[in-house]
């Protein structure tokens, strides 16, 4: 018997695209995304909607973009919509964005020139762009808010708030605004008196804001962060049942749930990043009075500043993600991609739209195996193994980093050591084919692994 899992439907708006027809390779890192209560409907079709703006092209020599698209949740066709009036917006990447009475707004982020130049002169613009009349305002609201990317956002009716996320100069910031859309004035608000956060997933329940997960200057923090909108004060609190904290994960509402799908949960930019592949829900729990953290699944293709949204069909509770990790290359590492995938949680399945047949179905492996070639300098034995695996090179060189990769080119187990890596622990896995990155101080080899 199916059950609904929430009793809300929510769409989310993204920054970064990719289409079901008609590929459109837009990339969907370093994208943050917003969404809104509000189910948007095309007035034509009578379909449910959902709209993109921005983001940047993948692959060499790639663009950033200003387009707006559309996406029909029963076709699944993009359509770019054209010949839009006023003040048309500059590309942009890392902007955040919401609806609100049939207009969309987009603030913050990156913007940039037909030159691919950035522009530092339009960093506090916020642009409206009317749905129904394809017409697009600018607002310069103030010169002190509103200036970074990548904030962490989440709306309450009219009022969007907008914390943390890195200024212009990559440092983490502790800003927090509230911005009416109804009104259009920004509201400063008691900046976090405990550091900057970046990338956190965020709800509004109890009166308070709360802020889960996200990197600090310290790195991902375990920490929950929790604003007091009476009383306007910071301070921390605990969470109940599962939680793995992780930043720049793909983030759904309903109602006050929030629903965060992967995310990066270890690495910098000097090492490897881990991606999850689960998903949690997180709530307020009135009778216990405490954050409640369940995870629903840890079997979803790994992603993480990609773009998400909720939608209710059929009495199915559904989040749909674009684009984030799951491809390994021939080297054995991940690369980015813009596939589109999607989560029945009610019935428990994931799925992949394929591109070619034009329908949903399961995961379509990014790995060849015929192609991945195999390093001879590399041993793993036992091979088939079932409880732990030893590794070793002819090459004496130490091994500093080990991933472990399944066949949807999932990132599903990584280990970093000062020390020789020798021995791994893969008890945890199911039975299966894998895919080895060994990596030292100088080079990289490859293996396959039988898990029994």
């Amino acid at each position: 018997m199916k059950t609904k899992f929430l009793t809300f439907a929510l769409l989310f708006l993204g920054i970064t695209l990719a289409s079901s027809q008609n590929i459109i390779p837009y990339l969907s890192v370093l994208g943050r995304h917003f969404g809104t209560e509000e189910v948007v409907t095309d007035p034509n079709t009578g379909h449910k909607v959902i709209y993109y703006f921005g983001g940047m092209t993948v692959g060499t020599g790639g663009a950033y973009k200003n387009d707006i698209l559309k996406m029909d949740m029963e076709t699944w066709e993009i359509t770019k919509i054209e010949n839009s009036t006023g003040d048309l917006p500059p590309k942009m990447v890392f902007h955040s964005s919401s609806i609100f009475d049939g207009k969309i707004f987009i603030y913050g982020g990156f913007k940039f020139d037909d030159n691919n130049q950035l522009i530092t002169n339009l960093d506090y613009a916020i642009y409206i762009y009317d749905i129904a009349n394809n017409h697009w305002t600018l607002n310069n609201i103030s010169p002190s808010v509103i200036s970074r990317k990548g904030m962490t956002s989440v709306e309450n009716g009219a009022e969007v708030h907008l914390v943390g996320g890195k200024n212009a100069d990559g440092t983490i910031s502790n800003q927090y605004q509230l911005y009416d859309m109804n009104t259009n004035t920004v509201t400063q608000k008691t900046s976090i008196n405990m550091g900057g956060i970046d990338g956190s997933a965020a709800l509004i329940d109890n009166n308070k804001l709360y802020l889960i997960g996200g990197q600090t200057d310290y790195g991902i923090s375990g920490n929950i962060l929790v604003y007091d909108l009476i009383n306007n004060f910071w301070s921390t609190t605990g969470i109940a049942g599962a939680f793995a904290p992780s930043t720049n994960a793909l983030i759904g509402h309903i109602g006050a749930h929030c629903l965060v799908w992967g995310g990066i949960t270890s690495g910098s930019k000097k090492s490897t990043n881990s991606i999850s592949t689960s998903l949690f829900n997180i709530y307020f729990d009135m009778q216990s009075n405490q954050l409640i953290s369940e995870e629903i699944t840890s079997n979803l293709p790994p992603l993480a500043n990609g773009v998400s949204w909720v939608d209710i069909a059929s009495g199915d509770t559904i989040i749909y993600a674009f684009s984030g990790i799951n491809n390994i290359t021939t080297t054995g590492d991940t690369a980015y991609n813009t596939n589109f995938y999607r989560y029945n949680i009610t019935d428990d399945i994931v799925q992949q739209f394929d591109t070619t047949q034009q329908t949903w179905g399961g995961l379509i492996s990014s790995i060849n195996g015929t192609e991945f070639k195999t390093s001879k300098e590399l041993s793993v034995y036992p091979n088939p193994a079932n409880e732990q695996i030893s590794v070793s090179l002819q090459t004496n060189e130490p091994i500093r980093t080990l991933k472990i990769y399944n066949q949807n080119g999932q990132l599903v187990q990584l280990i970093n050591s000062k020390a020789n890596i020798e021995t791994i622990n893969i008890s945890n896995l199911t039975g299966g084919i894998y895919y080895l990155r060994i990596d030292t101080d100088k080079n990289f080899y490859l293996g396959k692994l039988i898990k029994k």
